[in-house]
């Protein structure tokens, strides 16, 4: 006759397969942990991939413009950029101090029919009349502003390494910040006066963003980036004193 087990019986013979269940879980837990970080890395790369079809800035880029644009200096810039169009072409530009006109890019309204233009809490509306230099890749545009404007930066030149605010429209967002660092000169001919050089993350749509200095002037205005898109970038500036003799030319005219 057969002994019957007993309960404590089918506990004995039941903890050998318990403990080899946990030791199989002991197992599979680090893979399951790389499985969850690979998934998370690749939905990170997705999520990255989509932004750059959709042709958006980068979610830092974002993040770092709401935390400058809290400074009270940054908020009283932000007042003076514009964002200038002409149907299928995109920029930036800003209210100049001196005069309360607006300075850009030529390369924005080349060949335009209409220019318009939106500031901070006004609607959009049509430049009433625009003068542009392409050589020197600059637009000058007039319409009723609200703000008191930026002035030029004349007389200090940026040191390598110093911070700028850089404020734009890329891929049409409005008045995004970004600190940029001044990088040097660029030279691009003989006969042409050097351009600034600073390196940061710059998007379509910066052309014709302004680059303000600690003391609140404007040193530049960006119109170009050197070599093939990266970030950071190098972008390419057309400092102050070659706006100012735009200007003085067209006053001339």
């Amino acid at each position: 006759m057969e002994p019957t087990q007993t309960p404590e019986d089918e506990l004995l013979i039941a903890e050998p397969a318990e403990t080899e269940l946990l030791s199989t879980e002991r197992k599979r837990w680090p893979f399951r942990l790389v499985a969850a970080l690979l998934a998370a890395a690749m939905l990170v790369l997705a999520f990255g991939g989509i932004l750059r079809l959709l042709r958006l800035p980068p979610m830092g880029m974002l993040v770092a413009s709401a935390q400058l644009s809290r400074s009270a200096d940054v908020q009283n810039y932000m007042a003076s950029i514009a964002a200038v169009s002409t149907g299928n072409r995109h920029g930036t530009g800003f209210v100049l101090a001196s005069d309360g006109r607006i300075i850009s890019n030529a390369h924005i309204i080349e060949d335009a029919e209409t220019v318009m233009v939106r500031l901070p809490g006004q609607q959009e509306q049509f430049a009433s009349k625009w003068h542009a230099n392409s050589l020197s890749d600059l637009a000058v545009l007039s319409v009723p502003t609200l703000s008191d404007g930026l002035s030029l930066e004349l007389e200090i030149v940026p040191e390598p390494g110093d911070k700028l605010i850089l404020i734009g429209n890329p891929y049409g967002f409005f008045r995004i910040v970004t600190e940029v660092r001044f990088a040097g000169f660029y030279e691009i001919g003989q006969d042409k006066p050097p351009l600034y050089a600073v390196s940061g993350s710059i998007y379509q749509g910066h052309s014709g963003s302004p680059l303000i200095n600690q003391e609140g002037k404007v040193v530049g205005i960006l119109f170009a980036t050197a070599g093939q898109s990266s970030d950071p970038a190098t972008g390419l500036v057309i400092p102050a004193q070659t706006i100012q003799r735009f200007l003085d030319e067209e006053s001339n005219k």
